[in-house]
């Protein structure tokens, strides 16, 4: 992975589009340890490379890592610096590059004492002095006594700052070039100044600077800024991003008088689902590949993406995408298979342009099969390539991202612990990946090799110790019913429906007494991704009412309108997008056309969905706190004949011949039978 980056600084002298549905931008910035959110504070375009934010420190700059893998705390009241990049809600620090922040001091004398210590010159706030919206973030420095705006195109941040008191201080830019969250992460940079350029001069009371950003070059940081903002004034720049931003949030209609919080977490959900991942070409469509080459996007390409948190966003985030902009999925999947053509091997979380081995799993697999069953694959995706790479990361040792040892989990057909003390969970990893590879050669007709893999998938769980605590990012419960892909043989081996329900019951009984995020629920645990499919299994034992009676909680207790109100990392949108599912009511099972149905928590639904090529209405009748379980279904003024599950390709498929499909809930305070 390449490791620089190249910035071009304009500095220039011298409202935006309002329209947004009702938002908290402050949602997922607090929390703390595990119940830390980690969303990023500041301005980004849709799925940007640049997301311009405050950094931010508590009073004593006493560093807490985990609460700042965003660079942004809601409990701070300092701010270090603004940073361009950031990761979205990872559990993991890293970005955070090119710092700059402006400061005014009374002398020279005091500037130097200032900059002689890291931090020692970030400046306190307060949130009733600060903004927050979709593209565009405004702050007041109080120890500075400067207002400071931000927005941010793909590759390109600007900064506009008033300066109070001007006649009477030193106005100053600090540029922190090495600067990036990571202690020490770059070691070496260096900031060239063209004044034959007027690339940086200012005396003004109010400036502009605008910072043009690539991976590439300087010379593409600089086709960067001239072409996304053009030294446009920053309330032009503004309005452009800003609309772009309504543009995606138009698509969503949601409404329910009785539950207004549940309107605000759902579009602040949205808006946090659009975040990433990370298109990665920059302007004329260039991009630095996996190989450490430049190449150019393919035509039949948008973007070409990056920073794919595949353990997590495999689950919900991606699958979302697919479900309300298929165009821009493909994108993502075409993302995938050139990093395959460019680095050899598919990757399991690619981060800019390289490899990361972090997690485990191979769930690309399940994003490949989740895009291909349910059709929304484009013409432009070379299935021949798709198979080798499948059977490539499923059989062998890849260079990178690699699975443990194939021969020995084809062999035993699963990861002895003896070999792998994380035995459990990789075990049950590779089985649901199986499973997605056996669905990817199904729709290629490789009917007998895809039986292989469907075999492979069918783990044993009294091989797998499921009550020791030898497990990733969690226990024995949380593991213990992590078999998506095949609900049906997991309620087997419980020895019968009856004691699946019981023991899935007290799973999720157990876990609403545990009241705090900082540490990991010993039972259900919202907060992280192994049990986000568990509260739809019920349905595979004819409980769909438990479904309902338990999404409909922890919808409305797992999640609020409050800065920790996502209840852990929200890991590049992974549940943000379980929110917004959950909320209309229907739930996709990763890796194929199925989606399961819920408690939706509104009275009316529009999603328009492929850039409005058709719609998907949804009516829910009698809803209320109270009324959480669903009487009837309706599919097209139908009955819903497959309650309680919706098939993507047969149900909700975009077609010429209909352009809007109707689903309706009847809800109930009792649970029904159907």
């Amino acid at each position: 992975m390449a490791e620089s980056w190249c910035v071009l600084l304009l500095l220039v002298s011298r409202v935006a589009t309002s329209g947004f549905p009702p938002l908290a931008m402050y949602i997922g910035t607090g929390g703390d340890a595990f119940g830390a959110v980690s969303l990023p504070v500041g301005a980004q375009s849709p799925y940007g490379a640049v997301r311009i934010g405050a950094d931010t420190s508590n009073t004593y700059d006493i560093p807490i890592i985990y609460n700042h893998f965003g660079g942004y705390h809601y409990a701070d009241t300092y701010i270090n610096v603004f940073s361009h990049t950031h990761m979205v809600g990872a559990g993991v620090v890293d970005y955070g590059e090119v710092g700059i922040f402006p400061v005014q001091v009374d002398s020279v004398e005091n500037l130097q004492k200032m900059i002689a210590n890291r931090h020692g010159y970030r400046s306190a706030f307060t949130h009733d002095r600060e903004r927050i919206e979709p593209g565009y973030y405004q702050v007041y420095l109080d120890t500075h006594k400067i207002n400071v705006e931000l927005i941010a195109t793909e590759q390109v941040g600007v900064h506009r700052y008033s300066f109070d008191n001007f006649d009477k201080r030193h106005r100053t830019i600090l540029i922190d070039s090495s600067y990036t969250l990571a202690t020490d992460a770059c070691r070496g940079s260096q900031v060239n100044i063209d004044p034959t350029k007027n690339e940086i001069v200012a005396d003004q009371q109010q400036i502009t600077v605008y910072v043009g950003i690539s991976f590439i070059s300087i010379d593409q940081a600089r086709i960067n800024q001239q072409a996304q903002a053009k030294l446009q004034p920053f309330d032009s720049v503004r309005e452009l991003v800003q609309q772009k931003w309504l543009n995606e949030i138009s698509r969503f209609e949601v409404s329910a008088s009785w539950n207004p919080d549940a309107e605000i977490m759902f579009y602040t959900a949205v808006i946090h689902s659009m975040m990433s991942p990370t298109i990665w070409d920059e302007s004329n469509g260039v991009y630095l590949g996996f190989d450490n080459q430049t190449h150019t996007k393919p035509d039949y390409m948008d973007h070409v993406y990056t920073d794919l948190s595949i353990w997590d966003v495999f689950r919900t985030q991606i699958p979302f995408i697919v479900f309300h902009d298929p165009k821009r999925a493909n994108d993502i999947i075409h993302s995938i298979m050139i990093n395959v053509e460019q680095g050899g091997d598919l990757p399991k979380w690619p981060f800019a342009n390289g490899y990361t081995d972090s997690m485990f799993g191979t769930h690309a697999c399940i994003l490949l099969s989740d895009l291909i069953m349910k059709r929304e694959h484009d013409v432009h995706l070379n299935i021949t390539q798709v198979l080798e790479a499948l059977r490539k990361v499923a059989n062998t040792a890849q260079a990178h991202d690699s699975r443990f040892n194939p021969p020995t989990y084809i062999k035993y057909q699963y990861v002895p612990f003896e070999k792998e003390r994380f035995s459990a969970p990789y075990t049950q990893s590779y089985a649901y990946d199986d499973w997605a590879i056996g669905n990817v050669m199904t729709a290629a007709g490789l009917f007998d090799e895809a039986q292989q893999y469907y075999n492979r998938s069918l783990c044993d769980a009294e091989r797998l110790i499921p009550f020791d605590y030898r497990y990733v990012e969690g226990d024995a419960w949380h593991y213990r019913f992590f078999a998506p892909h095949n609900t049906p043989r997991l309620i087997d081996l419980f020895g019968d429906p009856k004691s699946f329900v019981q023991e899935l019951d007290t799973f999720f009984t157990r876990g609403r007494e545990w009241t705090t995020t900082k540490l990991p629920n010993p039972y259900y645990w919202p907060g992280n991704e192994h049990d986000l499919f568990s509260v739809w299994q019920f349905h595979y034992a004819n409980r769909s009412d438990l479904t309902q009676e338990h999404a409909r909680w922890l919808l409305d207790h797992a999640y609020t309108t409050k800065p920790d109100g996502i209840p852990g990392n929200d890991d590049y949108g992974t549940m943000s997008a379980w929110y917004i599912f959950s909320s209309m009511g229907f739930y996709p099972l990763a890796g194929s056309s199925t989606y399961l149905t819920g408690s939706p928590v509104f009275d009316r639904i529009t999603i328009r969905r492929n850039n409005g090529q058709c719609t998907l209405n949804i009516t829910v009748h009698n809803n209320s706190n109270q009324n959480i379980y669903v009487e009837q279904a309706l599919l097209n003024d139908k009955v819903l004949a497959t309650f309680p599950f919706i098939d993507h390709v047969n149900d909700l498929q975009c077609s010429n011949k209909s352009t809007t499909v109707q689903l309706e809930f009847f809800m109930s305070s009792t649970p029904s039978l159907i």
